[in-house]
């Protein structure tokens, strides 16, 4: 065999660290949905999105997709105190908004709502994040846009972005509303002081 070969490989590689939701993916209309992603839309006991409609078109106004979901996070880091003590494991949205302070899982549960309401499938997510000082569960969410499941942190607290999987662990809840991240263990729910699992 004689003669030139030239070989051309593709891949995709997943080098474990996890990236930051973009400004620019783009949000699915309703009929573009997935089946399976419908359910994370609805309102439910602590993320009342039903509830929410009018602030979020005054709120965030024309943004969609990425930008709306980062217009989200930055509205609620900068209008909702990080602060033990002043929920517990009942605590909705509803009253976060009101009380404007909580802990992660209420910072979750407020992410939901704000997401749903803007047409936003979102899950909430428990993970065990290595940022914290000192390494704690936490409460986390989930956003679908452009055909897929973006990790992102209410708080700041353990940002996502860079974080390898060794880093931030997401432990994904499987039951159909997912919208509450606890309980972890022993009746303890995220965020709620109880066996150490603040933040």
């Amino acid at each position: 065999m004689s003669g030139e070969v030239t070989l051309t490989y593709g891949a995709v590689v997943d080098n474990g660290v996890l990236r930051g939701l973009p400004l620019n993916v783009s949000q699915h209309d309703w009929g573009d949905l997935p089946a399976e992603v419908l359910p994370y839309l609805s309102p439910s006991r602590y993320c009342p999105s039903d509830q929410f409609g009018r602030f979020v078109t005054r709120a965030f106004g024309e943004t969609s997709g990425g930008a709306r979901v980062l217009a989200i996070l930055d509205w609620i880091k900068a209008n909702i105190d990080y602060e033990h003590g002043v929920s517990d494991t009942e605590t909705t949205a509803a009253r976060t908004f009101i009380d404007r302070a909580g802990v992660c899982r209420d910072f979750t549960h407020l992410g939901l709502t704000l997401c749903r309401a803007s047409g936003i499938p979102a899950r909430a997510v428990s993970a065990f994040a290595h940022q914290l000082e000192p390494p704690d569960f936490h409460a986390i969410f989930e956003v679908w846009l452009d055909n897929g499941w973006w990790l992102v942190d209410p708080t700041g607290l353990a940002p996502v972005r860079g974080a390898g999987a060794d880093r931030l662990r997401p432990r994904r809840r499987r039951h159909r509303l997912s919208d509450h991240p606890g309980p972890l263990r022993d009746g303890a729910s995220v965020g709620d002081g109880g066996s150490g699992l603040r933040r």
